[in-house]
């Protein structure tokens, strides 16, 4: 599958939610640099979205690495 750019917002922002959720709950459990990394390319594509509320969920999934 092909790599998103990070410059691109993710098509669908309830999946990215979704998906950002548990990829911070098992960046936090196993302390996984690829993870972050990978939250932090998303984090970059979900910016459209930012002042949203799907933005503010968004922000909430990441909650497991940045509280």
């Amino acid at each position: 599958m092909p790599r998103r750019r990070p410059d691109r917002p993710a098509p669908e922002p309830n999946h990215a939610v979704t998906l950002a959720a548990e990829s911070a709950r098992i960046a936090a459990e196993t302390g996984s640099a690829r993870h972050r990394k990978e939250l932090d390319a998303l984090r970059a594509g979900m910016g459209k979205w930012k002042n949203d509320k799907i933005g503010a969920q968004f922000e909430q999934a990441l909650r497991p690495i940045t509280a």
